[in-house]
């Protein structure tokens, strides 16, 4: 296959998901959603948290909430999927209800640590179990 044909298959297979990570970005959040070839939306919770000044707080889960409802309605609005990340089964679920169509559950190294700490854990149990 000619690099010209190739290049436009693979092209034809890409998946644009745009994260917003701060206040500034949500300024222009309308402007951002009607980027053609973009395919989804999302937010960088942690990051958009700390830009908003609500990083570890009680506040946090609302103002996080509130700019995830601007996103998916943008996200509508426009024709783009949404995208969000979470690391619990209750925040898929509510993910899911806010209308997200693309969940990234967890990450690697928090699935990794995971999974290590469960193996840690039986070995010490199994090592209890012999003294």
């Amino acid at each position: 296959m000619p690099i010209g044909e190739h290049m436009a298959a693979a092209n034809a297979h890409v998946h644009v998901t745009i994260m917003l990570e701060t206040k500034r970005a949500f300024t222009r959040l309308d402007e951002i959603a009607a980027v053609p070839g973009i395919d989804a939306l999302t937010i960088g919770p942690t990051d958009l948290a700390q830009d908003l000044g609500v990083l570890g707080t009680p506040a946090q889960r609302q103002a996080l909430d509130d700019h995830r409802r601007r996103l998916v309605d943008a996200a509508r609005k426009h024709g783009k999927a949404v995208a969000m990340l979470t690391d619990t089964v209750e925040g898929v679920r509510q993910m899911i209800g806010l209308g997200a169509t693309i969940i990234n559950y967890s990450s690697d190294a928090a699935v990794l640590r995971s999974g290590y700490a469960s193996v840690v854990d039986e070995i010490r149990r199994t090592l209890s179990a012999r003294s």
